[in-house]
């Protein structure tokens, strides 16, 4: 498969792995059968879909660091991760918008309880969400995957 399209699956079950954390509202471990089936998959879901999205993001790591051997690049020696990377795109500024907000929201109804925790609960999907594609859109293999399209659309 090609990085873009792994690229694209990887976004997808990070997804799927932050919106399953909204599920955790009809689950219940004291509940009826279903409550029960639905908190266990709650969880099942939330780390499968984690642990798969980011492996792919690794296959996507392992392909890159292959190439630039192969072609013997060199990287500048001062790269920052995307984690601590900001405003580098503008898929990238768009979720660091979204991370910050995300965050002071999740704090400000941490502390102002309203609707038993459920708006809560949203906005922790968002920022888990929104914090994963922080770091892969200012990370550099979204820049290598960026210019290897914009390579093959010229």
């Amino acid at each position: 498969m090609k990085n873009l399209t792994l690229f694209r699956i990887s976004i997808f079950c990070i997804l799927l792995s932050s919106l399953s954390i909204l599920l955790t509202y009809f689950g219940d471990y004291n509940g009826t059968i279903l409550n029960k089936f639905v908190a266990y998959f709650v969880g099942i879901s939330f780390w499968f879909f984690l642990i798969t999205g980011n492996i792919i993001y690794g296959v996507i790591n392992y392909r890159r660091k292959k190439e630039e051997e192969k072609l013997k690049v060199k990287r500048k020696s001062k790269i920052k991760p995307g984690v601590i990377s900001f405003f580098s795109n503008r898929y990238a500024f768009v979720f660091d918008i979204m991370v910050v907000l995300s965050f002071v929201l999740c704090l400000i109804f941490y502390f102002i309880p309203v609707w038993n925790g459920k708006i809560e609960i949203f906005f922790i999907s968002v920022f888990i969400f929104s914090m994963h594609m922080h770091s892969f859109f200012n990370g550099v293999n979204y820049k290598y995957i960026s210019k290897k399209k914009e390579s093959r659309d010229r």
